[in-house]
């Protein structure tokens, strides 16, 4: 699916799949995928699952999903994308992940509680990052980054195995991380 300058909303009661469409042609530009000039928005009853897959806006980003979201290839906006989600799996390496220009923001709503996100050899980076998880973070060698703010709320956290400059989590302003009960993880972190 692919629109310029306007906008693309998918409601749907089955899962959203779209594996196996991150293709770039000879200059470098990605030719498959969902792509909208404009805003994007995905809502899905069940999963969204973007294993080796594109998912692009040149404006906001909102990526809803009862069930899972499965990435381990691109989502990105050139603005700000919230992630809704009962649970998030985010195993993709910097060349994809989770990206946005503005703010990502990774939480809960009123119907959907996010469980567990786990970004193990993941990466998320935008200019503000807000997760915000019921139950458990786990970013072992996975690579969470802000140009500004991140602020992570969540009962436990394993950030362990960042021991190079390529994993961890960095923020370029202010650093904030709530914990519960679980605890805090971070050996070699």
């Amino acid at each position: 699916l692919k629109t310029k300058i306007s906008q693309i909303e998918i409601n749907i009661v089955n899962s959203i799949d779209n594996s196996n469409t991150y293709l770039i042609d000879n200059a470098g530009n990605l030719t498959a995928g969902i792509f909208s000039g404009g805003l994007l928005t995905l809502n899905s009853r069940s999963d969204i699952i973007n294993t080796l897959g594109a998912i692009h806006s040149g404006l906001d980003a909102n990526l809803t999903a009862i069930g899972q979201i499965v990435n381990s290839g691109l989502i990105a906006s050139d603005q700000n994308l919230n992630i809704i989600a009962s649970y998030l799996n985010n195993h993709a390496s910097s060349l994809h992940g989770i990206i946005a220009s503005g703010d990502v923001t990774i939480k809960s709503n009123d119907q959907i509680t996010l469980n567990n996100i786990d970004n193990s050899s993941g990466y998320i980076g935008g200019s503000n990052i807000t997760l915000t998880v019921a139950g458990n973070l786990n970013n072992d060698s996975g690579l969470i980054s802000s140009l500004k703010k991140t602020t992570i709320n969540t009962n436990s956290i394993s950030n362990s195995g960042n021991n190079t400059n390529a994993s961890g989590i960095f923020s370029g302003d202010d650093l904030s991380i709530n914990f519960g009960v679980g605890g805090f993880s971070n050996n070699n972190g």
